[in-house]
């Protein structure tokens, strides 16, 4: 259950850590130009799924983001590019982005006894006023509304759709995050027993939302539940929700509207 905090081209802003008395870092929009640009230098394509209408950058060509959070942070080499747009060495994953940030990476409730990682908000405001990008933002040439059209739409619609399903019907969210922590805790001290947390969660919500249930993508319903069922436990959800709004108000608009009704 131990899984990285989300993140990708407007998804810096899912980033949920804590304030350690420090001067955040600010960027310009130069900065924040050569920010993306880095981070597609070196894109693996096999994390994406050939779509009819591929986004030609830098070189290759790129269907729909196939994995999910650590898809993100690891495969899409957010990690790395952090490292070399900060050129910190000497610090990796999530101290990384802290330490960049000059916020704490771990709220206080989290310990190493912990089911996952308990972020806290501060960098979610950090990578809202910070790391967001308008859709008129070019990257090597490319809007970044082609981006999230052409590659990350899925992602991000996935994202918003599971957080607005399992909000629906009053008291389903909260009832969701305890079942899903007593089912680890239950054998968590057990020698014989484990708890797979991605075959819960499949089991549990892959066909909640059927139409994202394409045999290509590793990002599943289920998947994305778990990640709001984890921000609920650590309470972050609402502030990383309000960043995903920002996201979809302005890239998806119309859509985002019928899903919210």
């Amino acid at each position: 259950m131990k899984k990285s905090i989300v993140a990708s081209i407007s998804s810096i802003v899912i980033l949920s850590l804590a304030s350690a008395g420090l001067t955040a870092t600010k960027l310009t929009e130069k900065d924040k130009s050569f920010f993306y640009t880095t981070l597609f230098t070196d894109i693996d394509k096999d994390m994406f799924v050939d779509t009819p209408d591929l986004l030609e950058i830098n070189g290759k060509k790129l269907g729909q983001f196939r994995s999910g959070t650590t898809g993100i942070t690891v495969y899409l080499s957010l990690y790395q590019t952090f490292k070399k747009f900060s050129k910190l060495e000497d610090v990796y994953d999530d101290n990384l982005i802290g330490k960049y940030a000059g916020i704490a990476p771990y709220s206080k409730e989290y310990n190493e006894d912990s089911a996952f990682k308990y972020y806290n908000k501060d960098l979610i405001k950090w990578g809202v006023d910070t790391l967001y990008v308008s859709p008129e933002t070019e990257v090597y040439g490319i809007k970044a509304q082609e981006i999230y059209t052409k590659s990350f739409q899925r992602f991000f619609r996935l994202t918003a759709e599971s957080y607005i399903y399992l909000n629906n019907k009053k008291g389903y969210y909260k009832d969701e995050q305890k079942r899903y922590i007593d089912s680890y805790n239950k054998v968590k001290n057990s020698e014989t027993e484990y708890f797979d947390g991605i075959e819960y969660l499949k089991k549990r919500f892959d066909y909640s939302i059927k139409s994202y249930n394409e045999v290509d993508f590793s990002y599943t319903p289920g998947i994305a539940a778990g990640f709001w069922l984890r921000r609920g436990l650590d309470k972050t959800d609402k502030a990383v929700w309000t960043g995903l709004k920002k996201i979809m108000t302005n890239y998806d608009k119309e859509w985002f509207k019928k899903v919210s009704k």
